[in-house]
């Protein structure tokens, strides 16, 4: 399973955490047109974005795929997070899948939306691993279990803090697009309660300065345009990391069009470049 916690990253680069458009280069039809609507004010604006990205590391260029969709659903809504290596990479990995899924609810304009339930999945060759986290806040219970081919191998139930609400990385994407967590201004930092991670339970977003923001078009090669650089802290454990950094250039509208993690552990930095962004039937 060592690989396996190797590819853990590349999967999540797709959510990683932040969907994007690339300029100019989406042509199928029913494309989001994201980069020429405004800033999104309500979560019904992502309903049925899906999004997919190329993954690359070392030297092997689009060694991965993954891919987000946001939709709504009878309980609420739902965000679903699917990655895997492929071809010659996928072949030496076992053919690693990633599969992540939050449900949430919306608990109004200082919450946003809040999970209730989250879900990660990870195959790889005929292993899999399951871990999901229940949130019962009316009760204030984080409950967990942890399974490997079908076992349990861990069950637990603790108190939620009073006044704390916790979100995954997925809740996190969506709330933060749609400005839950306050106005996004360059220069601004905002600190989150994640899901607990061995003793690490925050996560931490800083909007890079002009200053930030140019120094990292240039070391990267981007070419300057209006919009947003964040610098984000997540618990190592999430992306198997050796600080949890993540660095993201995102267009005007907050969707990422490069995203760096930094430091995964065997692989170095990792990159995603979004590939595609298309609008789906939320049923689908």
């Amino acid at each position: 399973m060592a690989m396996s916690k190797k590819i853990t990253l590349l999967m999540l680069i797709g959510f990683l955490f932040w969907t994007t458009i690339v300029r100019g280069g989406i042509n199928a039809p029913d494309s989001l047109q994201l980069n020429d609507r405004q800033a999104s004010n309500s979560i019904a604006d992502f309903d049925g974005e899906k999004l997919v990205y190329d993954i690359s590391f070392l030297w092997f260029k689009d060694a991965a795929v993954g891919t987000t969709i946001f939709q709504q659903e009878s309980e609420g809504c739902v965000a679903r997070l699917t990655a895997e290596t492929k071809g010659f990479i996928g072949f030496i990995t076992g053919y690693i899948k990633h599969f992540y899924v939050s449900h949430m609810k919306m608990a109004g304009e200082e919450i946003g939306l809040q999970p209730y339930l989250f879900e990660k999945k990870i195959n790889f060759q005929k292993k899999e691993e399951k871990t999901i986290t229940s949130l019962d806040y009316e009760n204030r219970i984080r409950s967990w279990s942890k399974t490997k081919n079908g076992k349990i191998t861990d069950w637990k139930s603790v108190s939620i803090p009073v006044s704390i609400v916790y979100y995954d990385i997925l809740s996190t994407l969506y709330n933060f697009r749609a400005s839950y967590y306050g106005e996004i201004q360059k220069g601004k930092d905002f600190l989150i309660h994640a899901i607990p991670e061995k003793n690490e339970s925050e996560i931490h977003i800083h909007v890079g300065t002009r200053e930030e923001e140019l120094k990292f078009k240039k070391e990267e090669n981007i070419e300057d345009s209006e919009g947003y650089f964040l610098i984000i802290k997540i618990p190592k454990e999430i992306f198997k990391t050796k600080n949890g950094e993540v660095l993201i250039w995102g267009n005007k509208n907050l969707l990422p069009l490069n995203v760096i993690v930094r430091d995964y552990i065997g692989f170095g930095d990792i990159r995603g470049t979004l590939r595609e962004a298309v609008k789906v039937d939320s049923k689908s």
